[in-house]
């Protein structure tokens, strides 16, 4: 995917109405990822440009999903013009496409304008044809979008988060509405089918659009060790890159935990002697097993699928007490079940047994069990979310749920350091986390045509890292072309937000957006003067923030006084002492421009002597 243009016929928080924003690179084929970055102080409003394209997509998700009905009068003025270049891939083929378009890299154009007040208009067309043909219909409108959207913030900024989180409880509704259709019979509309194929109905695809937060990180750090390959010899796998950073060998260990409502009339006490007579061991030889308990659990049958895959491969289980249970329930129809898991080849080999689409469809299948804790929050809640304003914050209202109280939980991972320590994926740092949400995020893609939007995403690395978070994401890259030449050809749009110069330094010219604001306080943003691929980051600092320091307030106020007392000195022995006290910073580029001073000046003092 390739953004071209952006246009804004409405103000969206800090965008003015009006606002426009090009995209002017050269459209290549390229096997290394090559980030938009968009970088500005602090309310320049790079981030709302980000917030506004996540807003966009989820908008235009939601017209690919029938009879969603999110937006209320009041957002309807909400109004755009997204133009952007989709690959044809074998998810978003149209009728019109050859074979050929597939096997070799063909770019379809696609214009969205949402006027104020009015539905979108899809309209698409072909780099090498001025026809444009009008898209009709949700199953076409999907067909339009980028594959995926991945989100992710360092936290800093939770807006950007929102439309991901609102589109979570839509495809929550979506994944309920399949399992009423396969309890219903068949309506008068279809006479020709008798009874609905509940193995058959096809499942809402709801991957378009996901966010990378603690949680749903936490999944994928499951999906990429149990099913990713790495420390093979004389073979350089994707996870190795991660490794190697952070130092860790393999998962040890982690836990799933449930919160489930019993159905059948079941009460709690009847189904705990259910559950405890078959003593939820996988070697139990009772006539009730882990299945059974599972098929009387309030859940949609595709989840009850996976949960009965995902117990069959767990090492142990265990049910809490009555006691444990009312402590955590205040109804008395609620069981908690803890299946525990100690990772070995035999593990991975159960898991990719029974989850045979690798890790990406594994993280979807995690995903979608993750949406059951929206039944964590009462009905009011859970309307006032989807009926959100495009203004709101939705997090300040949501109430926080303790792990052990939602529905769906993974804890406990455990993983193995290189210095054989054994480390909660909790006890990992600020830096560590970050490192895998974002790595881990390509690595859960397998799909051309997608779109990242990353706020900030070094923001707790340290400097290292952050000169290496381009590179070590297109080493992933690289290996992942490697090792699968002619299944993944590199078309994903990566944007990102930074004050980072070494991030800026890995990115091409064209890319980089500098944003401000103008005496009108309206966002506007300007193109580097200077290259910035490679540039070091004291040149950069003064190009993006015309800043031309490098070192912190403190130190650097106290070199400047000692520049002026090195102008003002008169005598060897001043500047001996000034040389004294700069001998006591670490080293710097304003360090060594005080040196040549003192230098310069001793040498002219000398020759006047």
């Amino acid at each position: 995917m390739k953004l071209v243009e952006l246009e804004l016929y409405s103000p969206f928080r800090g965008l003015q109405e009006g606002f426009k924003i090009f995209f002017t690179r050269p459209l290549k084929d390229s096997n290394k990822i090559e980030p938009i970055c968009f970088v500005g102080l602090n309310g320049s409003g790079k981030s709302n440009v980000m917030q506004v394209l996540a807003e966009i997509f989820f908008y235009l998700e939601s017209y690919s999903i029938p009879d969603i009905k999110q937006y209320t009068k009041a957002e309807t003025w909400f109004g755009f013009r997204i133009h952007y270049k989709l690959p044809v891939t074998p998810r978003n083929i149209l009728k019109e496409d050859s074979s050929e378009a597939i096997s070799s890299l063909t770019w379809r154009d696609v214009i969205v304008t949402k006027e104020n007040g009015r539905p979108p208009v899809f309209e698409y067309f072909y780099t090498n044809s001025d026809a444009k043909h009008i898209a009709q219909g949700a199953a076409m409108f999907a067909k339009l979008l980028p594959n995926q959207i991945i989100g992710y913030s360092s936290g800093m900024n939770e807006m950007v988060s929102v439309p991901f989180t609102k589109m979570d409880f839509y495809y929550f509704d979506e994944l309920k509405k399949k399992e009423s259709l396969r309890n219903e019979e068949n309506s008068e509309e279809e006479p020709d089918v008798e009874t609905i194929d509940k193995d058959n109905i096809p499942e809402p695809d709801i991957y378009r659009l996901f966010f990378l937060n603690y949680q749903n990180n936490s999944l994928a750090v499951l999906a990429n060790y149990l099913f990713r390959e790495y420390g093979e010899k004389n073979k350089k796998r994707e996870m190795d890159v991660v490794n190697e950073l952070l130092q860790i060998t393999d998962l040890h260990s982690f836990r799933i935990g449930f919160n489930f409502k019993i159905k059948n009339n079941l009460s709690t006490p009847q189904i705990l002697q259910k559950v405890t007579t078959a003593g939820l061991d996988a070697q139990s030889n009772s006539p009730y097993s882990f299945n059974d308990f599972v098929k009387t659990l309030e859940i949609p049958y595709r989840l009850k699928q996976t949960l009965e895959k995902i117990g069959e491969c767990s090492t142990t289980q265990k049910v809490l007490t009555d006691r444990d249970i009312h402590a955590l329930s205040k109804t008395d129809d609620t069981v908690r079940i803890e299946l525990y898991f100690k990772v070995d080849k035999s593990l991975k080999s159960a898991f990719r047994d029974k989850f045979p689409g690798g890790a990406i469809k594994f993280f979807g299948e995690l995903y979608l069990l993750n949406l059951l804790n929206i039944e964590n929050f009462d009905e009011a809640t859970q309307f006032q979310v989807k009926q959100n304003n495009l203004e709101t914050n939705i997090h300040e209202f949501l109430p926080k749920v303790a792990d052990e109280e939602k529905v769906f939980h993974v804890d406990a991972i455990r993983l193995k350091k290189a210095n054989r320590r054994i480390v909660y994926y909790k006890q990992l740092s600020d830096g560590e986390h970050q490192y895998l949400q974002v790595t881990g995020s390509l690595l859960l893609i397998d799909e051309n045509a997608s779109l990242f939007l990353l706020d900030e995403p070094e923001t707790h690395f340290n400097p290292e890292w952050r000169r290496k978070l381009i590179s070590s994401l297109n080493e992933i890259l690289s290996i992942k072309i490697k090792n699968d030449p002619g299944l993944f050809i590199p078309q994903q749009e990566v944007i990102l937000t930074t004050h980072s110069p070494f991030v800026v330094s890995d990115c091409q010219k064209e890319n980089v957006y500098i944003f401000y604001r103008d005496e009108n306080d309206e966002v506007r943003f300007r193109k580097p003067t200077t290259n910035t691929y490679g540039t070091s980051a004291n040149i950069l600092l003064k190009e993006l923030f015309d800043k031309d320091f490098t070192i912190a307030e403190t130190p650097n106020k106290r070199i400047e006084d000692l520049e002026v007392l090195v102008e003002q000195a008169q005598k060897v022995s001043d500047l001996e002492e000034i040389k004294r006290e700069a001998t006591e910073f670490g080293d710097s580029v304003e360090k060594f421009m005080l040196f040549y001073m003192i230098n310069s000046k001793l040498k002219s003092l000398n020759d006047m002597n």
